[in-house]
């Protein structure tokens, strides 16, 4: 019954590490090769957020706890990239937290569109 809240509690631990910790040489080597890193990297901010929106407006709590979630990752979004200024070969930009809350509202949506065709 509590998986979501549990897999919810991981990937936003795991999100947020990732986030504020360097970006390990061999990572970096390989978004060099995609020839597309920054769209890489603003892909994965876009759906990760959406990925933990979505999970967030699925669990089994009342409406304001799922509201509460969800202002925690706008919340989150900010303070990751605040910490990112912080972080040596990383940099906090305020376009990273619009495309985070990009992420967010897609999420979103698409728990809304999923519960009226479902």
């Amino acid at each position: 019954r509590h998986w979501r809240a549990v897999t919810f509690v991981a990937l936003l631990t795991l999100w947020t590490w990732r986030l504020v910790s360097p970006i390990p040489p061999d990572l970096q080597a390989g978004l060099n090769a995609t020839g597309e890193p920054f769209l890489v990297a603003k892909a994965t901010h876009l759906f990760g957020y959406a990925l933990l929106a979505a999970l967030a407006l699925t669990l089994p709590v009342a409406r304001g706890g799922r509201l509460a979630l969800v202002a925690l990752l706008v919340l989150h979004g900010v303070g990751t990239e605040v910490a990112q200024t912080f972080v040596p070969g990383r940099t906090g930009k305020a376009a990273d937290v619009l495309i985070d809350w990009c992420g967010i509202a897609l999420g979103a949506l698409a728990v809304r569109f999923a519960s009226r065709r479902g």
